[in-house]
């Protein structure tokens, strides 16, 4: 993520390098991700706008709280209210380089995502929910809502706020697994100039949180080329690049194990450090429920390991000794979480 020194100095946190890392999980059998994990299990601040009487019905999960401090206000003229389900996260390099948000679910909450998008105008859109691509086809969740696409087809446009504002979709580049399309949002009598363009990236293969897909170093790769454009396209514009915005059914489970992945492989790249459990400690600070599944930690240990092995940070030999030293473990760190810890989406 793009930022400036004095950005990356405040927003960075310690870790141990991925050697120490590794041999932490293998010496401890594994029990070490688990204490971790144990640790940031606990806190709460003030939720009083996801209280109200008036946001209710726009919050997905009765269960899934919104902090006051990190939420995100809708600013606009369309409407009186500022509510959506959507919290800040600083980014590796970057305050507030993220936007977790909540799939909107109904037309009242499309219509104040897309005044949100347009109100703080993110480089990247990634959706991680199985909407069915094209055909519309809609997914149930294990709670009985339903995921429907959210932006237009093809050359399709979308009128909200009483048509003052048009969402539309100029070109699509259809893959089997990851789809990207170009968003157009304005005003109703806007100039070209003040049409604001996205790029939305929907991962269908993340289609529950029981399972983290293997794929998720791959999608990251395909993000970070989109946002290097994006940050390339603001250049030349002498515009600011916006955060990236990641959406899925609550907004918690797959966004914040995503951004987790992102700050920790960003800092593993620059400062060859770790840092996954202060890393997560901080999502968890601005995003109620995030990494609450104990599955989900594990694989983003397992995925810290491949990729450091992968960039030669790690040799598979130095796995091997590991492994043999701690008497087992390694990547793929033992112990499993109590099912009925899990909260669900």
């Amino acid at each position: 993520m793009a930022g400036t020194p004095e950005d990356k100095k405040k927003h960075d946190l310690s870790g141990p390098a991925p050697e120490e890392f590794l041999q932490q999980i293998v010496d401890s059998k594994g029990k070490a991700v688990m204490e971790w994990y144990n640790d940031f299990i606990k806190e709460p601040p003030s939720v009083d706008a996801f209280l109200d009487d008036n946001n209710v019905a726009k919050n997905r999960h009765a269960n899934i709280l919104l902090y006051d401090h990190s939420r995100v206000l809708v600013e606009d003229d369309f409407a009186d209210d500022d509510y959506y389900h959507a919290s800040w996260l600083d980014s590796y390099t970057k305050k507030n380089g993220y936007i977790l948000a909540q799939a909107p679910f109904d037309t009242q909450t499309t219509q104040d995502f897309w005044r949100m998008v347009y109100s703080h105008r993110p480089c990247i859109i990634l959706v991680l929910v199985d909407t069915g691509g094209d055909k519309d086809k809609q997914k149930k969740q294990s709670n009985g809502t339903v995921d429907e696409r959210f932006w237009p087809k093809k050359d399709d446009k979308m009128k909200l706020c009483d048509g003052r504002l048009i969402v539309s979709v100029p070109e699509a580049d259809q893959d089997l697994e990851t789809r990207r399309y170009t968003i157009q949002v304005k005003e109703k009598k806007a100039k070209a100039a003040d049409i604001f363009k996205t790029t939305l990236i929907n991962f269908r293969k993340w289609p529950t949180d029981s399972k983290v897909p293997d794929a998720l170093l791959e999608l990251r790769a395909h993000v970070l080329v989109q946002q290097a454009r994006a940050e390339k396209e603001a250049l030349k514009k002498k515009e600011i690049c916006g955060p990236v915005m990641v959406v899925c059914p609550s907004g918690v489970h797959r966004a914040g194990t995503f951004c987790a992945l992102d700050i920790v492989l960003s800092r593993l790249s620059e400062k060859k450090l770790v840092g996954l459990r202060t890393t997560v400690e901080m999502v968890r600070r601005h995003r109620y429920g995030a990494v609450i599944h104990y599955d989900h930690y594990q694989a983003l240990g397992n995925l810290v390991v491949k990729s450091a092995i992968s960039s030669g940070l790690i040799s598979p030999d130095q796995l091997f000794d590991a492994k043999n030293a701690g008497g087992g473990g390694g990547g793929e760190a033992e112990g499993g979480g109590d099912d009925e810890k899990k909260e669900k989406e």
